[in-house]
């Protein structure tokens, strides 16, 4: 897979319409997986009009630092309901009800305001978040009743347009028909469609506990879109590409999980499977979980990804380079495809590059493809481009390249059968890094839990711990022993 320049062109286009403005399933798979960590649930009681919200905040007018002052705020809801509401209804109720996407659209919500939409509904169209609450009473939109997830579908471009701050959207799938379909390339969905999108201006948002499906991108992070978080979601089977020419060029794209294009954003604890276009002319397949191009500082971590043709391509443009972008603790595993890879990453001698100090900490990648390949650092890899410690890389043809030297130490390479390619030009393989089977507990079943006797005990760099990452993949404490352990996964 290639980033390409059209790809970022026409993503920044459809954002700029949106705002008033941007590896693999085959053909035949249909199944998802189940997520290993289920999305956070919403009560199925309904929740009350009004309530009130104690708030204590320190006084400006004097230094007193024990002196606080206590407000009392009301804070209202408003329900949709796609069957048996009316838009001329108050919507203070489940029983008076909105009905429509427009209606909840023009909702005057202020911060600590909820608007909540009916399970087992659907709505054609798009929901605009474009309120502003605060940190302590953010905007809440969400879901009532019970059955499948509220669903918001066809919107063009974006399902949810977010533009507002300090809102949480949870409980959501979001999907859309594809806008067409090319009949000379298997029938491949062609065009531009967003799940939830974090427009130019769009700040201290989170999106959680929600689903998107059958997008060009489930999620995308708009350039100016910043201090979001993607949190707890489903992202899953987005196949649509946004370019599919037969042009005889590498201009093919789509078909991504999440898109960044922001910075200083949190995607965490999400599942992704199946975000792979299957029929591309240029690249055969085509697709990933996570998309980096010109982020900076984002932070990509205790995320799964399975069956994904690539997990993270980062690339910078003329105007704005990647940088300072951080994955840790993620399971990335593809037993499903010849073509796969984990980590792409640039110097500036490439049209894409220079990706300003990536930080990888103790990822678990599992690729059995004959063509997979673990990370690579091409067009003048540096230690100020790469910095890859702690973790586990079995790759079964190339587990890692750079061609030049970078930060690296306490990391596993293998393959099936050992022996794993490991090309680092000009320099070694660092000593406290190692060719040996992680003794997986049963990967076949991919179960990628360590065993007792796993040569990543007690093997880790504490530069992880530094970096703030204090929990495993499961969620226990990091460390459980004597020292951190390599890849995602500590020894109990």
């Amino acid at each position: 897979m290639r980033i390409n320049l059209l790809f970022i062109v026409l993503s920044i286009f459809f954002v700029a319409q949106s705002t008033n403005l941007h590896a693999s399933a085959s053909p035949t798979l249909t199944a998802t997986p189940s997520p290993t960590t289920t999305p956070m649930s919403t009560p199925t009681e309904t929740p009350s009009h009004t309530s009130t919200l104690t708030a204590t905040s320190s006084p400006t007018a004097t230094p007193t630092a024990t002196s606080t002052s206590t407000q009392t705020l009301a804070i209202s809801a408003y329900y949709v309901d796609c069957a048996n509401g009316a838009d001329n209804h108050s919507g203070a109720s489940p029983e008076h009800a909105w009905r429509t996407l427009p209606r909840a659209n023009n909702a005057a919500l202020v911060a600590g305001d909820r608007l909540y939409f009916k399970r087992g509904c659907a709505w054609n169209g798009t929901l605009r978040a474009k309120w502003h609450g605060t940190l302590a009473q953010p905007i809440l939109i969400s879901a009532y009743g019970s059955g499948n997830l509220p669903m918001i579908q066809n919107g063009a471009p974006d399902g949810v347009s977010i533009t507002g701050t300090h809102q949480i959207i949870e409980s959501l799938h979001v999907r859309a028909d594809a806008p067409s379909t090319d009949p000379h390339c298997q029938n491949q969905p062609v065009g531009w469609r967003a799940g939830f999108t974090f427009q130019n201006g769009a700040a201290y948002n989170t999106v959680r506990a929600s689903q998107a499906s059958e997008m060009t991108t489930g999620v995308l992070l708009a350039r100016d879109a910043h201090h979001n978080r993607v949190l707890n979601n489903q992202l899953t089977n987005n196949r649509v590409m946004s370019v599919n020419t037969n042009n005889g060029g590498a201009d093919d794209s789509g078909a991504w999980g999440i898109l960044v294009h922001g910075s200083d954003n949190e995607i965490a604890h999400n599942y992704f499977s199946g975000n792979t276009a299957w029929c591309s002319y240029d690249f055969g397949i085509e697709g990933a979980s996570v998309e980096m191009f010109e982020g900076r500082r984002n932070t990509i971590h205790h995320n799964v990804s399975v069956n994904d043709t690539t997990f993270t391509e980062l690339g910078s443009s003329s105007a704005l380079q990647a940088a300072d972008n951080t994955y840790a603790y993620n399971l990335y595993h593809n037993t499903q495809h010849a073509k796969s890879e984990f980590l792409t990453l640039r110097g500036a001698g490439d049209s894409f590059g220079p990706t300003w100090r990536t930080r990888v900490f103790n990822n678990t990648v599992y690729l059995t493809g004959d063509e997979s390949k673990g990370v690579s650092c091409f067009g003048g890899c540096s230690a100020q481009i790469l910095e890859l410690r702690n973790n586990i890389l079995w790759v079964n043809n190339s587990a890692a390249f750079a061609d030049a030297p970078f930060k690296e130490s306490h990391n596993i390479f293998w393959k099936t059968g050992g022996n794993p390619f490991v090309d680092f030009r000009g320099f070694e393989m660092h000593a406290a890094s190692m060719k040996a089977n992680p003794l997986f507990v049963k990967p076949r079943r991919l179960d990628f839990h360590l065993t007792a006797s796993s040569p990543a005990r007690n093997a880790g760099h504490k530069a992880s711990v530094r970096a703030g990452f204090t929990t495993d993949l499961d969620g226990v404490s990091v460390p459980q022993g004597k020292g951190v352990e390599i890849g995602g996964y500590e020894i109990r």
